[in-house]
């Protein structure tokens, strides 16, 4: 798959003995900048499929290769922002709820979990994708205050998918995190604003 845009890199897939290979690579990416930060995305998505490796619902991760690209098993799936709202059984969430709290429970919070990064198989499987951007706790069974606060972040952005395709009311964050999620949601557009600038240059 082509990138979005030329802040985005490239997602290939291969066929290798039998079994298909997903390869995510920044090397065509123009910008040294857009690639330095992407590579460093990379390898921070390869140490947290390292961390999470075994769970059910968590791709096999291959690792990188030497030149800098990640590869790891396709998934097939369609993700849930094909769906439409209140069209997804109950039990797909409570499957996606175990595979949080396994993650959670090894340190490792997504941190950019939404509609795209959650995978729906024919059969009823459910995978997590995606941790570019994952947090990741030195130590599993006691977390720092950015590893808790990015776990309810996960916590929150799974309340809000169930509540879309469920049926549910919108939940409202509130409190210290509601103060935090607001200003990530700010720093993200910023975060946002400042790829689509460089990808002009």
């Amino acid at each position: 798959m082509q990138p979005r845009n030329k802040s985005k890199g490239r997602v290939l897939v291969e066929m290798r003995a039998g079994r298909k290979i997903v390869i995510k690579d920044y090397g065509g990416v123009v910008n040294p900048l857009v690639r330095l930060y992407g590579v460093m995305t990379l390898r921070n998505e390869a140490r947290a499929y390292k961390r999470l490796a075994g769970i059910p619902g968590i791709p096999v991760c291959h690792g990188m290769t030497q030149a800098g690209c990640l590869e790891l098993d396709f998934v097939a799936g369609q993700h849930l922002g094909l769906f439409k709202r209140r069209s997804v059984p109950e039990h797909i969430f409570e499957k996606l709820e175990i595979i949080l709290k396994a993650m959670h429970g090894r340190g490792v919070a997504n941190m950019d979990l939404h509609r795209s990064n959650v995978l729906v198989s024919d059969d009823g499987d459910v995978h997590v994708i995606d941790f570019a951007h994952a947090v990741i706790a030195r130590d599993p069974q006691h977390p720092g205050i950015i590893a808790r606060l990015a776990m309810q972040l996960d916590r929150y952005a799974f309340s809000r998918m169930k509540a879309r395709f469920v049926g549910l009311a919108k939940p409202v964050p509130s409190g210290i995190f509601g103060f935090i999620y607001r200003c990530l949601k700010l720093l993200k557009r910023f975060v946002r604003a400042l790829k689509r600038s460089a990808s002009q240059h």
